[in-house]
Protein backbone atom coordinates (compact mmCIF):
# COMPACT_ATOMS: atom_id res chain seq x y z
CA UNK A 1 0.00 0.00 0.00
CA UNK A 2 2.68 2.22 0.65
CA UNK A 3 4.09 1.89 -2.85
CA UNK A 4 0.80 2.97 -4.02
CA UNK A 5 0.60 6.11 -2.20
CA UNK A 6 4.25 7.03 -2.69
CA UNK A 7 3.43 6.60 -6.57
CA UNK A 8 0.28 8.89 -6.36
CA UNK A 9 1.59 11.42 -4.58
CA UNK A 10 4.64 11.80 -6.63
CA UNK A 11 2.13 11.99 -9.78
CA UNK A 12 0.71 14.62 -7.63
CA UNK A 13 3.63 16.53 -7.08
CA UNK A 14 4.65 16.55 -10.38
CA UNK A 15 1.49 18.45 -11.47
CA UNK A 16 2.46 21.05 -8.56
CA UNK A 17 6.26 21.11 -9.91
CA UNK A 18 4.43 21.61 -13.98
CA UNK A 19 2.26 24.63 -12.24
CA UNK A 20 4.74 26.51 -10.45
CA UNK A 21 7.07 26.52 -13.13
CA UNK A 22 4.52 27.95 -15.32
CA UNK A 23 3.15 30.39 -13.26
CA UNK A 24 6.30 31.34 -11.63
CA UNK A 25 7.14 35.34 -12.36
CA UNK A 26 3.45 35.25 -14.39
CA UNK A 27 1.43 38.05 -12.94
CA UNK A 28 -2.70 38.24 -12.70
CA UNK A 29 -2.65 40.67 -15.71
CA UNK A 30 -0.56 38.14 -18.17
CA UNK A 31 -2.30 34.96 -17.05
CA UNK A 32 -5.99 36.65 -17.73
CA UNK A 33 -4.27 37.61 -21.37
CA UNK A 34 -2.87 34.36 -22.04
CA UNK A 35 -4.94 31.83 -22.56
CA UNK A 36 -2.00 29.60 -23.40
CA UNK A 37 -0.89 30.28 -20.18
CA UNK A 38 -4.13 29.67 -18.66
CA UNK A 39 -4.81 26.29 -20.67
CA UNK A 40 -1.77 24.90 -19.61
CA UNK A 41 -2.26 25.64 -15.40
CA UNK A 42 -5.88 24.18 -16.06
CA UNK A 43 -5.17 21.25 -17.60
CA UNK A 44 -2.58 20.23 -14.87
CA UNK A 45 -5.06 21.25 -11.81
CA UNK A 46 -7.83 18.68 -13.45
CA UNK A 47 -4.40 16.40 -13.56
CA UNK A 48 -3.88 17.25 -9.82
CA UNK A 49 -7.61 16.94 -9.17
CA UNK A 50 -7.41 13.63 -10.41
CA UNK A 51 -4.40 12.65 -8.38
CA UNK A 52 -5.89 13.73 -5.28
CA UNK A 53 -9.09 12.39 -5.95
CA UNK A 54 -7.39 9.00 -5.91
CA UNK A 55 -5.07 9.26 -2.73
CA UNK A 56 -7.77 10.83 -0.87
CA UNK A 57 -9.52 7.29 -0.51
CA UNK A 58 -6.05 5.96 0.68
CA UNK A 59 -5.14 9.15 2.98
CA UNK A 60 -8.14 11.11 4.31
CA UNK A 61 -8.46 9.03 7.06
CA UNK A 62 -4.97 9.84 8.43
CA UNK A 63 -4.81 13.36 6.94
CA UNK A 64 -8.08 15.14 6.97
CA UNK A 65 -6.98 18.74 6.92
CA UNK A 66 -5.77 18.40 3.43
CA UNK A 67 -8.17 20.26 0.82
CA UNK A 68 -9.42 17.41 -1.16
CA UNK A 69 -13.14 18.30 -1.13
CA UNK A 70 -12.11 22.05 -2.68
CA UNK A 71 -9.47 20.05 -5.46
CA UNK A 72 -12.26 18.01 -6.44
CA UNK A 73 -15.06 21.30 -6.29
CA UNK A 74 -11.83 23.14 -8.65
CA UNK A 75 -11.29 19.97 -10.53
CA UNK A 76 -14.92 19.58 -11.37
CA UNK A 77 -15.29 23.41 -12.13
CA UNK A 78 -12.76 23.18 -14.75
CA UNK A 79 -13.89 19.74 -16.31
CA UNK A 80 -17.42 20.50 -16.68
CA UNK A 81 -17.82 24.85 -16.74
CA UNK A 82 -14.79 26.06 -17.79
CA UNK A 83 -15.73 28.84 -20.23
CA UNK A 84 -17.60 30.17 -16.42
CA UNK A 85 -14.59 29.40 -14.65
CA UNK A 86 -13.01 32.20 -12.33
CA UNK A 87 -9.84 33.05 -13.31
CA UNK A 88 -8.63 35.20 -10.14
CA UNK A 89 -9.24 31.83 -8.83
CA UNK A 90 -7.03 29.85 -10.65
CA UNK A 91 -4.59 31.52 -10.52
CA UNK A 92 -4.50 32.28 -6.18
CA UNK A 93 -4.86 28.42 -6.27
CA UNK A 94 -1.82 28.15 -8.66
CA UNK A 95 0.36 31.32 -7.01
CA UNK A 96 -0.69 30.28 -3.04
CA UNK A 97 -2.68 27.28 -2.52
CA UNK A 98 -0.17 24.95 -4.46
CA UNK A 99 2.46 25.79 -2.59
CA UNK A 100 1.19 24.91 0.30
CA UNK A 101 0.18 21.78 -0.70
CA UNK A 102 3.63 20.74 -1.85
CA UNK A 103 4.87 20.43 1.36
CA UNK A 104 2.28 18.80 2.52
CA UNK A 105 2.63 15.84 0.31
CA UNK A 106 6.26 16.16 1.24
CA UNK A 107 5.84 15.83 4.65
CA UNK A 108 3.58 12.79 4.20
CA UNK A 109 6.37 10.82 2.35
CA UNK A 110 8.30 11.48 5.16
CA UNK A 111 6.23 10.15 7.26
CA UNK A 112 5.73 7.12 4.95
CA UNK A 113 9.94 6.76 4.59
CA UNK A 114 10.07 7.02 8.41
CA UNK A 115 6.84 4.21 9.27
CA UNK A 116 8.85 1.59 6.29
CA UNK A 117 11.94 2.44 7.89
CA UNK A 118 10.95 1.05 11.56
CA UNK A 119 8.18 -1.65 10.51
CA UNK A 120 7.84 -5.00 10.11
CA UNK A 121 5.63 -6.73 7.47
CA UNK A 122 4.24 -10.08 7.34
CA UNK A 123 1.96 -11.79 4.42
CA UNK A 124 -1.45 -9.67 5.35
CA UNK A 125 -0.06 -6.96 8.22
CA UNK A 126 1.96 -4.07 8.55
CA UNK A 127 3.25 -3.70 12.25
CA UNK A 128 4.54 -0.12 12.23
CA UNK A 129 4.83 2.81 14.76
CA UNK A 130 2.39 4.26 16.36
CA UNK A 131 1.01 7.88 15.04
CA UNK A 132 -1.29 10.62 16.62
CA UNK A 133 -3.09 10.36 13.36
CA UNK A 134 -4.27 7.03 14.54
CA UNK A 135 -6.41 8.17 17.44
CA UNK A 136 -10.13 8.10 16.08
CA UNK A 137 -9.48 4.22 15.16
CA UNK A 138 -8.14 3.84 18.23
CA UNK A 139 -10.63 4.45 20.36
CA UNK A 140 -13.07 2.80 18.22
CA UNK A 141 -10.94 -0.39 19.63
CA UNK A 142 -9.85 0.29 22.77
CA UNK A 143 -13.29 1.76 24.02
CA UNK A 144 -14.06 -1.98 24.43
CA UNK A 145 -15.18 -3.19 27.66
CA UNK A 146 -14.29 -6.64 26.96
CA UNK A 147 -10.34 -5.83 25.49
CA UNK A 148 -9.83 -3.34 28.26
CA UNK A 149 -11.25 -6.15 30.95
CA UNK A 150 -7.89 -8.66 29.76
CA UNK A 151 -5.63 -5.88 29.52
CA UNK A 152 -6.23 -4.78 32.74
CA UNK A 153 -7.08 -0.49 31.65
CA UNK A 154 -10.46 1.10 32.13
CA UNK A 155 -11.74 1.61 28.28
CA UNK A 156 -11.13 4.79 26.72
CA UNK A 157 -14.01 7.08 27.49
CA UNK A 158 -12.96 9.78 24.92
CA UNK A 159 -10.60 11.06 22.20
CA UNK A 160 -8.71 12.42 24.72
CA UNK A 161 -7.97 9.10 26.75
CA UNK A 162 -7.03 7.73 23.23
CA UNK A 163 -4.89 10.53 22.73
CA UNK A 164 -3.28 10.62 26.29
CA UNK A 165 -2.61 6.59 25.53
CA UNK A 166 -0.53 7.24 22.78
CA UNK A 167 1.71 9.72 23.96
CA UNK A 168 2.21 7.84 27.26
CA UNK A 169 2.51 4.00 26.34
CA UNK A 170 2.35 3.77 22.92
CA UNK A 171 4.10 6.32 20.76
CA UNK A 172 7.30 4.29 22.19
CA UNK A 173 10.56 2.61 21.44
CA UNK A 174 9.33 -1.41 20.19
CA UNK A 175 5.81 -0.60 20.65
CA UNK A 176 3.88 -0.64 17.27
CA UNK A 177 0.18 -0.35 15.82
CA UNK A 178 -0.84 -3.65 14.31
CA UNK A 179 -2.75 -2.78 10.69
CA UNK A 180 -3.99 -4.69 7.59
CA UNK A 181 -1.12 -4.24 4.95
CA UNK A 182 -3.77 -4.00 1.81
CA UNK A 183 -5.87 -1.43 3.50
CA UNK A 184 -3.95 -0.09 6.22
CA UNK A 185 -7.17 -0.57 8.84
CA UNK A 186 -5.89 -0.52 12.37
CA UNK A 187 -6.52 -3.63 14.19
CA UNK A 188 -4.64 -4.03 17.34
CA UNK A 189 -1.37 -3.08 19.22
CA UNK A 190 1.39 -5.30 19.83
CA UNK A 191 5.04 -4.51 21.23
CA UNK A 192 8.09 -4.96 23.40
CA UNK A 193 8.57 -3.84 27.19
CA UNK A 194 12.02 -3.86 27.74
CA UNK A 195 11.95 -2.28 31.60
CA UNK A 196 9.29 -4.04 32.78
CA UNK A 197 8.91 -5.53 36.29
CA UNK A 198 9.18 -9.37 34.52
CA UNK A 199 12.61 -7.92 32.54
CA UNK A 200 15.71 -8.71 34.91
CA UNK A 201 18.71 -8.48 32.34
CA UNK A 202 19.10 -6.11 29.06
CA UNK A 203 18.69 -9.13 26.87
CA UNK A 204 14.83 -9.82 28.01
CA UNK A 205 11.76 -7.99 26.82
CA UNK A 206 8.17 -8.72 27.75
CA UNK A 207 5.63 -9.15 24.96
CA UNK A 208 2.49 -7.29 24.78
CA UNK A 209 -0.45 -7.48 22.73
CA UNK A 210 -4.28 -6.81 21.41
CA UNK A 211 -6.66 -7.37 18.89
CA UNK A 212 -9.73 -5.75 18.68
CA UNK A 213 -12.78 -7.46 19.42
CA UNK A 214 -14.33 -7.40 15.78
CA UNK A 215 -10.87 -8.50 14.41
CA UNK A 216 -10.58 -11.11 16.92
CA UNK A 217 -10.21 -15.51 15.25
CA UNK A 218 -8.23 -14.06 12.02
CA UNK A 219 -5.24 -14.98 13.09
CA UNK A 220 -4.23 -11.92 13.24
CA UNK A 221 -2.40 -11.67 16.71
CA UNK A 222 -0.38 -14.69 16.10
CA UNK A 223 0.65 -13.82 12.83
CA UNK A 224 1.55 -10.62 14.48
CA UNK A 225 3.64 -12.16 17.14
CA UNK A 226 5.36 -14.53 15.15
CA UNK A 227 7.09 -11.67 13.53
CA UNK A 228 7.79 -9.62 16.35
CA UNK A 229 9.27 -12.92 18.52
CA UNK A 230 11.88 -13.09 15.09
CA UNK A 231 12.26 -9.38 15.29
CA UNK A 232 13.14 -9.58 18.98
CA UNK A 233 15.30 -12.36 19.49
CA UNK A 234 17.15 -11.80 15.35
CA UNK A 235 17.15 -8.05 15.31
CA UNK A 236 17.26 -7.14 19.26
CA UNK A 237 19.49 -10.02 19.87
CA UNK A 238 16.87 -10.57 22.91
CA UNK A 239 17.51 -14.21 25.08
CA UNK A 240 14.62 -14.52 26.89
CA UNK A 241 10.80 -13.52 26.10
CA UNK A 242 8.47 -13.15 28.43
CA UNK A 243 4.87 -12.77 28.21
CA UNK A 244 1.84 -12.75 30.84
CA UNK A 245 -2.25 -13.10 31.18
CA UNK A 246 -4.83 -12.60 33.34
CA UNK A 247 -6.60 -15.54 34.90
CA UNK A 248 -9.23 -16.70 32.53
CA UNK A 249 -8.14 -15.14 29.64
CA UNK A 250 -8.56 -18.66 27.81
CA UNK A 251 -7.26 -17.13 24.25
CA UNK A 252 -4.40 -15.41 25.94
CA UNK A 253 -3.29 -18.52 27.22
CA UNK A 254 -3.97 -20.64 24.32
CA UNK A 255 -2.49 -18.31 21.94
CA UNK A 256 0.92 -18.18 24.17
CA UNK A 257 1.04 -21.85 24.18
CA UNK A 258 0.83 -22.13 20.30
CA UNK A 259 3.43 -19.67 19.66
CA UNK A 260 5.79 -21.79 22.47
CA UNK A 261 5.88 -19.81 25.76
CA UNK A 262 5.98 -22.10 28.53
CA UNK A 263 4.94 -21.45 31.96
CA UNK A 264 7.48 -20.14 34.81
CA UNK A 265 5.23 -18.94 37.71
CA UNK A 266 2.08 -17.39 38.98
CA UNK A 267 1.67 -14.03 41.55
CA UNK A 268 -1.23 -11.80 41.90
CA UNK A 269 -0.70 -7.48 40.58
CA UNK A 270 -3.15 -4.65 41.15
CA UNK A 271 -4.37 -3.68 37.29
CA UNK A 272 -4.65 -0.52 35.68
CA UNK A 273 -8.10 0.31 35.85
CA UNK A 274 -9.59 3.00 38.27
CA UNK A 275 -10.79 0.09 40.58
CA UNK A 276 -7.23 -1.54 40.92
CA UNK A 277 -8.33 -4.61 41.53
CA UNK A 278 -5.71 -7.19 42.81
CA UNK A 279 -5.70 -9.89 40.11
CA UNK A 280 -4.22 -13.50 39.25
CA UNK A 281 -1.51 -13.29 36.92
CA UNK A 282 0.31 -16.12 34.80
CA UNK A 283 3.65 -15.82 33.77
CA UNK A 284 5.15 -17.50 30.75
CA UNK A 285 8.66 -17.09 28.44
CA UNK A 286 9.83 -17.85 25.39
CA UNK A 287 13.97 -18.69 25.24
CA UNK A 288 15.98 -18.57 22.14
CA UNK A 289 16.87 -21.65 21.07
Amino acid sequence: MNDKVIQRIDGALKQINGIQDKIDGVSFEKFLNDSMIMDIISFRLIQLGEKMIKLEQLLKGKYPKLPWYQARIMRNIIVHDYENANPKIIYDTATKDIGDLKQCFLRIKDDIKHISENSLTTKRLLIRPWDDMDVEELYALASNEEIAKWCGWEPHKSISDSLFALHNFLEIKETYAICLKDSGTLVGSIGLILDSRLVKNSDECELGFWVGEQYQRNGYAFEAAKEVIRHAFEDLKMKTIWCSYFDGNEKSKDLQEKLGFKYIYTYKKCDDSNSQEERICHVNSLVRE
